[in-house]
């Protein structure tokens, strides 16, 4: 449990999806507008949208097993 935990923590999805989430609650303090907070989380959803592709991609190449 405690290497999964660590693994969630360390990946470069974990840290978009948290970067997407202080976005979007820190736009208060920050004073983002709303199309700045929009422009921040399309960026992340296309990197969740390409990395699922290449992620695919190498399954299917029998290159990534995990």
């Amino acid at each position: 449990m405690l290497q999964l935990l660590k693994a969630f923590l360390t990946s470069k999805k974990a840290a978009a999806l948290i970067g997407g989430i202080l976005t979007v609650l820190l736009r208060e303090f920050a004073g983002l507008d709303d199309a700045t907070i929009e422009l921040i989380v399309n960026l992340i959803l296309g990197y969740f949208v390409s990395q699922g592709a290449v992620d695919v991609a190498l399954a299917l190449k029998g290159l990534k097993t995990k």
